[in-house]
């Protein structure tokens, strides 16, 4: 005799926590690790902090000192009322780190949570030309914030393709130079469903904000830094894509523009005036990404 066939609607319906395994988020696994971090370390330091002190109790606390004259008795409730007011300090001075702890923890168990590729803590090198001026970054990608929304941190070493000549059409001034902006970039973005496990677009923007000076004529020449002192600044937009050759390692090239500009003093100064430009228009970056 064959079982009898159970419809769908017919299958009992367990609770959750009833040993039986339940599809939940990497976010939910990632705020469940969190919570239950943060009780262990409340729980942990209430403890320190809340230590019964003995004092003049006869027969209470952790220690009995009914057979304590009058002097010892008042020296050890001192010395213990001490003991917990330090204890009470520390466990406050943990308790405001407590969100700093929290923060570093997420961190930690983005990294190992997250089942999409792409999504961990990595770092990337890359390449490319903005303009006219060809750079090279490094930097660090931390976990993408619900799977979407990434935040890069880099350094880019932005240079001069050849030698810049600029003629001041007011002045008839001609100045010939080679400039570099070294400075920190932030990157800012969403990203797109992954595609068939290896194809993913997005897009983004970036935002540097460093220094503009002049380290190869210096060298050559010696005529020092020909760029007054200054805060290089520029805006980027970009969209492209990541091809992964690993769940931890990709390739990914993308395309953009933007614009690069001077805070300087002194406006009318000819190599400020010439580099203020270099660097704005189009843009093209291509590179390699790496996760844990």
């Amino acid at each position: 005799m064959c079982p009898p066939i159970l419809s769908p609607d017919s299958v009992p319906r367990f609770p959750h926590g009833w040993g039986l395994p339940s599809p939940i988020s990497p976010t939910e696994q990632r705020l469940s690790v969190l919570l239950s971090v943060r009780q262990v370390l409340v729980m942990h330091i209430t403890l320190r902090i809340e230590a019964p002190v003995a004092c003049a109790q006869d027969g209470g606390g952790v220690e009995s000192i009914r057979n304590l004259d009058a002097s010892e008795r008042k020296l050890r409730c001192e010395h213990q009322a001490r003991t917990g007011i330090a204890r009470s300090a520390l466990g406050g001075y943990i308790m405001k780190r407590i969100p700093i702890l929290v923060i570093l923890i997420a961190c930690v168990v983005a990294t190992g949570v997250s089942a999409i590729p792409g999504n961990s803590l990595g770092f990337q090198i890359g390449a490319g030309i903005a303009g006219s001026m060809s750079y090279f970054e490094f930097g660090v990608m931390l976990p993408k914030i619900n799977d979407k929304v990434f935040v890069d941190i880099k350094v880019r070493w932005m240079s001069s393709i050849t030698w810049v000549t600029f003629v001041n059409m007011e002045t008839s001034e001609t100045v010939s130079f080679h400039p570099v902006v070294v400075g920190a970039v932030v990157s800012v973005g969403t990203v797109g469903p992954l595609v068939n496990e290896e194809l993913r677009v997005y897009g983004g923007s970036d935002i540097l904000l460093g220094y503009s000076f002049t380290p190869y004529d210096s060298l050559a020449y010696g005529v020092g830094n020909l760029i007054p002192p200054n805060l290089t600044f520029g805006v980027w937009g970009h969209f492209g894509f990541d091809y992964f050759l690993s769940e931890n390692s990709s390739i990914y090239v993308q395309s953009g523009g933007g614009f690069k500009s001077l805070l300087v003093e002194d406006k009318t100064d000819a190599y400020a005036v010439a580099s203020s430009w270099l660097g704005s228009g189009f843009g093209i970056q291509m590179g390699s990404r790496f996760h844990w």
